[in-house]
C-alpha cells in the first residue's frame, strides 16, 4: 500500500516543511517504515475523512533521521488513521484548522511520529485516563480507539502519548523501534 499526499490536495492545503513523507512499502504485513523523497503520506486517511467538511491545512515535517522503523504495517496505520480523524474532528469547530504530522528520530534511536492539531485540547483529568477502555471526550464515542492504539503501539515496544499543543490544542505521540 502506498498514501499519496496528493489526494488531500483536493480536500484542504498541504504544506510540507521539507520534501519527506512516509512511505509504507511490502507486500507483507511486517515491513519498514520508510521516508522517502517524494512527500508520500497522510493523503487517503484525509480525503477518507475531509468528505463533507473542509480538511485542515496539513503541515507534515520528516526527520530524515527518522529513515525507518519495522512494524506491523496495518495495525501502525490504523494507530495514524485513528489519531487523525480524532484530530480532524477535534478541529471540526474550530476557525484555525492545522493538522501537524511528524517524525524524528528520538535520543534513544526510536522513530516518534506526532499527531498535532489545533482544536479544543484535552483537559488534564480527562488526559491522565485517556488511553484506558470507555474513556472519551466524544458525545457518540465508544472510547476504545485511543485504548486500542495504546496497545498496538505498546506491542511494538514503543509508547503513545499526549500532551499540549503550545499553539492549541492537542499533539498524540507514538515511538516505534527502528
Amino acid at each position: 500500500m502506498h498514501w499519496n499526499v496528493w489526494s488531500s490536495r483536493r480536500y484542504g492545503q498541504v504544506k510540507s516543511s521539507s520534501t519527506c513523507g512516509i512511505s509504507l512499502h511490502g507486500t507483507n504485513r511486517k515491513s519498514t517504515l520508510r521516508t522517502s523523497q517524494n512527500c508520500s503520506g497522510m493523503g487517503r486517511v484525509l480525503a477518507l475523512h475531509a468528505a463533507g467538511e473542509p480538511a485542515p491545512v496539513v503541515d507534515i515535517r520528516c526527520d530524515p533521521e527518522a529513515s525507518a522503523a519495522f512494524l506491523d504495517r496495518v495495525q501502525i496505520e490504523q494507530v495514524v488513521f485513528n489519531l487523525v480523524r480524532n484530530a480532524i474532528e477535534a478541529m471540526s469547530s474550530g476557525v484555525r484548522r492545522v493538522l501537524t504530522l511528524s517524525t524524528k528520530l528520538t535520543t534513544d534511536r526510536m522513530t516518534e511520529i506526532s499527531v498535532a492539531d489545533t482544536g479544543p485540547g484535552v483537559s488534564a483529568d480527562i488526559r491522565a485516563r485517556l488511553f484506558e477502555p470507555f474513556v472519551t471526550t466524544k458525545e457518540s464515542g465508544l472510547g476504545i480507539g485511543l485504548s486500542i492504539c495504546r496497545v498496538i503501539v505498546e506491542a511494538h515496544g514503543g509508547k503513545l502519548t499526549a500532551e499540549d499543543n503550545p499553539a492549541g490544542g492537542a499533539i498524540f505521540r507514538f515511538t516505534i523501534p527502528n
